[in-house]
């Protein structure tokens, strides 16, 4: 049994997922998928009749949030584990046995604000930051992470930008998200010992400037998100390995430094 709570485009996507596979309907445990905007996630949490939950990113915010999910079997949004391209880059640092060195990650976007997004100045920075910091625990799992710097770009009182630095497996790394481009574009990149390797938009991977995945995000985005969701319900490894506990200590550190 699953239930999900949300009303928008993500809400929409899970139950679509879910309405289009029958083995869905038998799981023995109950389960909750919880969609809605992030500073509503508490209260949800707080109430929630089963302690099986995928939460999307950020899960929580405040401290009294990471205590409310302590005692819960929470999953916090992984969809970008299940991409091709993330697989692919996975693959190759394992296989070559490659050093990283650095890391840099850009996000361009023009797409209209939400009006939820400045209920709290520090949505993009817990956004942007556990979205990519789960993608690089996936590719290289982090044994170490620190805070280095953290910038908010506002403009006539309103968020239009955030900037971070921060440090992972002694490799530095940088975050920057940019609202108000006129194109849209992700770019995760990172600077090792075989050269540079990009994921562009999360369907194509460059390998020292060199195609060597070239997918259609549409096609990939569907396939990521009911994969993560047959791996929350019937607990693959995938998603068993990267349960609350193994960032619990990052966000405690988000709380430090925002």
């Amino acid at each position: 049994m699953i239930d999900i709570v949300g009303k928008g485009n993500m809400a929409a996507h899970y139950r679509e997922i879910i309405s289009g596979y029958s083995k869905f309907k038998k799981s023995p445990n109950k389960n909750m998928i919880i969609a809605i905007p992030f500073f509503l996630h508490e209260t949800y949490l707080s109430s929630a009749e089963t302690n099986r939950l995928l939460i999307e990113k950020p899960a929580v915010t405040t401290r009294k949030g990471i205590e409310i999910l302590k005692n819960k079997c929470v999953y916090v949004g992984h969809i970008l584990r299940f991409f091709e391209t993330t697989e692919f880059v996975r693959d190759l640092l394992n296989e070559t046995q490659a050093v990283v060195y650095e890391i840099d990650i850009k996000r361009y976007t023009n797409k209209k604000k939400k009006d939820w997004w400045y209920k709290c100045n520090n949505f993009l920075f817990w956004y942007e930051v556990i979205h990519s910091i789960d993608l690089i625990d996936y590719v290289f799992p982090i044994k170490n992470f620190e805070w280095r710097e953290k910038r908010l770009n506002i403009n006539n009182g309103l968020l239009i930008g955030v900037k971070s630095g921060f440090v992972v497996n002694g490799v530095k790394g940088r975050l920057n998200h940019f609202m108000e481009s006129s194109y849209e574009e992700n770019k995760f990149t990172l600077k090792t010992s075989i050269g540079n390797i990009e994921i562009i938009n999360y369907e194509r991977v460059y390998v020292n400037g060199k195609l060597e995945v070239n997918l259609n995000f549409e096609e990939e985005f569907n396939k990521a998100l009911r994969e993560q969701v047959k791996s929350f319900v019937f607990k693959t490894p995938k998603l068993e390995r990267i349960s609350w506990e193994n960032l619990e200590h990052i966000y405690e550190i988000m709380l430090e430094f925002q």
